[in-house]
């Protein structure tokens, strides 16, 4: 959900600085190759690959094979990706209904 959230503050800031032509995306980026990529035996939630998880999929999501997409530099990303941090494994883990 933190990736998602970045992800949407970055591309409204690049909506908001474009010439308000029609910018075709891939939704996804390259997330899909991350996810397939990601190694089963670390799980995202775990304290040790939390950070690492978050940032690429991040990372992913707004690139393409060649690299961050519509001009995106990796300074700016990280700026976004700060506003979240820091990072935790109890954030990426669902939240246990105790009813």
């Amino acid at each position: 959900q933190a990736a998602a959230e970045v992800v949407t503050l970055v591309r409204a800031q690049l909506d908001e600085q474009g010439d308000g032509g029609v910018v075709l995306r891939q939704l996804e980026g390259s997330a899909m190759d991350f996810l397939w990529g990601w190694p089963p035996d670390r799980p995202p939630s775990s304290a040790e690959s939390a950070d690492e998880f978050f940032r690429g999929l991040v990372y992913a999501t707004l690139s393409d094979a060649r690299g961050l997409v519509e001009g995106l530099e990796a300074s700016t990303v990280e700026s976004f990706i700060s506003s979240r941090l820091p990072m935790s494994s109890e954030a990426l883990e669902p939240a246990v209904n105790a009813s």
